[in-house]
């Protein structure tokens, strides 16, 4: 395959998948699938990998960089910068394609919410927040919502989604609760949505509720990053 087409090939089977409501993808093998989900973390959150770089490691090559990367400080503030950047057509760009946020696959979106949500309950950096609510807020229907938490690890491993709930919700304070409530409401009442103008929650400053996110970083709930 032409590695130029990586970006509109990405962008089919995303599109695919999202049809399919995350359900089983037909006609992609693991190894692929791997690649992809991988290769969409990589670009978010190494800056080295410019976008004319996207996909430039071979199947091997991916597999060995994810088996071996650690989530880490350095990744979750990278990510944050990155999401702010495209915060406006919330998108990435892959080879010149651009993929909605709304697009990415659970096993790429999971362990980018896991880092955010590490990297934020340790620095109370808002940044961090504020990128956490982007990619939140960009979940399109139920099922979605459920195979991003459950996928909300280091390494895309499945995990219980009402733990990743329970991560996500110690970070918020009262108002930001009942909003974030009323988010996963419509999911689950309306099941598929293409509003792009919910916001999962309008974040505090951060130094306002710095004793709940005190609480949160000892309450067990948190690895920590590297």
């Amino acid at each position: 395959m032409d590695i130029e087409q990586v970006g509109k090939l990405t962008l089919l089977f995303c599109n695919a998948l999202a049809d399919m409501d995350y359900r089983h993808l037909l006609g992609v093998t693991n190894e692929a699938f791997s690649y992809m989900a991988s290769g969409l973390y990589q670009v978010a959150t190494t800056p080295i990998k410019v976008v004319n770089e996207a996909f430039d490691d071979g199947v091997v090559a991916m597999r060995d960089w994810w088996k071996v990367r650690a989530a880490s400080k350095t990744e979750a503030q990278n990510l944050a910068s990155y999401v702010d950047k495209h915060k406006n057509n919330k998108a990435m760009m892959i080879r010149g394609q651009s993929l909605p946020f709304s697009l990415l696959p659970p096993e790429t979106l999971g362990p980018m919410i896991y880092l955010l949500t590490e990297g934020f309950v340790e620095s109370f950096n808002e940044r961090q927040e504020e990128a956490l609510v982007i990619l939140l807020s960009e979940i399109r229907s139920w099922r979605q919502f459920i195979e991003v938490l459950e996928h909300c690890s280091p390494k895309a491993r499945k995990v219980n989604a009402m733990v990743s709930l329970e991560r996500i919700n110690a970070l918020l304070d009262g108002y930001e609760q009942n909003q974030f409530n009323r988010f996963i409401d419509n999911l689950a009442i309306n099941q598929l949505t293409e509003t792009s103008d919910r916001v999962a929650w309008s974040p505090s400053n951060a130094w306002r509720k710095e004793g709940l996110l005190l609480v949160a970083r000892n309450s067990g709930r948190f690895d920590g990053l590297a």
